[in-house]
């Protein structure tokens, strides 16, 4: 297991942000837009105006259309950099002017467990423990993917450090993601909860990266309803 976690760095010093993009006009590379409808289209910036907003060049009537005044995501690359930002776009006379909403530096991580938000449905489904069967459904609290935390509650389960088991991880509307592993510790919440360290082992690569998928979507989605 390696491949690292995908995270979302919220950037938020205007004279960071401008330093970024002015990196960008610099490399005179595209920006990479899509709306809604996960239509795709790209622009040349061109200048940086005083708002921080790009002034780019109109793209061929043949190869998008732009709708003025609405928001669309864009994303470009600064060397191995990747980067992602909330725009509108309105139209002007020569050019179109991209107000950057949000800007996120998209980082990869490894060993890093990513805190799932209260509101998102995250399970971990026991199948097995310590080499027995078991179904048993319990709060996904953190990921990577290296291991995991979750909670279970002090009368449904009897575990004990080192326990080998077999689980699945739900993540939202997503298909179920196998795992192996065996649970690293254990403490008490409160009276009535435990919380499980586990470790993953013998991960195959597919699950690994539908891990690294699910968890770059989940940011994703929060950071285009925290910009709408």
């Amino acid at each position: 297991m390696g491949e690292a976690l995908l995270i979302f760095k919220s950037i938020t010093k205007l004279t960071e942000v401008e330093g970024i993009l002015q990196q960008l006009l610099a490399t005179q590379g595209p920006l990479q837009f899509k709306n809604h409808a996960d239509e795709t289209f790209s622009l040349k910036p061109l200048m940086l105006g005083t708002n921080l907003d790009l002034r780019c060049q109109m793209p061929d009537p043949a190869s998008a259309t732009v709708s003025s005044g609405a928001f669309y995501t864009a994303s470009f690359q600064l060397n191995d950099d990747k980067y992602i930002l909330e725009t509108k776009i309105e139209k002007n006379d020569s050019n179109l002017s991209v107000s950057v909403k949000n800007l996120f530096h998209v980082q990869k991580r490894k060993n890093f467990r990513y805190v799932l938000p209260k509101s998102y449905i995250a399970t971990f489904k026991f199948k097995t423990l310590s080499h027995t069967p078991i179904q048993y459904s319990c709060r996904l609290l953190d990921l990577s993917t290296e291991g995991c935390a979750v909670e279970v509650e002090f009368s449904d389960i009897k575990v004990t450090s080192s326990s080998l088991l077999e689980a699945e991880i739900i993540l939202g509307d997503n298909a179920p993601i196998p795992v192996q592993g065996l649970i690293k510790n254990i403490r008490e919440k409160d009276e009535l909860r435990w919380v499980l360290g586990i470790e993953f082992n013998h991960m195959a690569a597919a699950s690994e990266h539908r891990i690294v998928t699910a968890i770059a979507d989940l940011q994703r989605s929060i950071f285009l309803k925290n910009a709408a």
